[in-house]
């Protein structure tokens, strides 16, 4: 799944998606991750990072802000890209 191949568009009027492949990341418009999804066949290969400079980087595209609310696997990437975290409201998943 190459990383140039991110896209990202208006997903409804509080939303905005940013694709790779069949990863997805969802941007609240004030820039908080409301869910990240990458298949397991592909996780732990970057992707998830990439799609989270690309908001970083692509103008039109909120600045990404880490949620409160994050699985334990959520909770381990968003300390590895940095940035603020708000206190973590655990939530299901791993």
């Amino acid at each position: 799944m190459p990383h140039e191949m991110i896209t990202h568009e208006r997903y409804n009027v509080d939303s905005i998606l940013i694709r790779c492949g069949d990863a997805t990341l969802f941007l609240h418009v004030s820039g908080v991750v409301s869910g990240i999804s990458v298949p397991t066949s592909h996780q732990r290969q970057g992707i998830a990072t990439a799609m989270w400079r690309y908001a970083e980087a692509t103008e039109g595209v909120p600045m990404p802000l880490h949620s409160q609310m994050r699985t334990d696997d959520g909770d381990g990437w968003a300390r590895s890209i940095g940035g603020p975290l708000p206190k973590r409201i655990e939530c299901g998943g791993r």
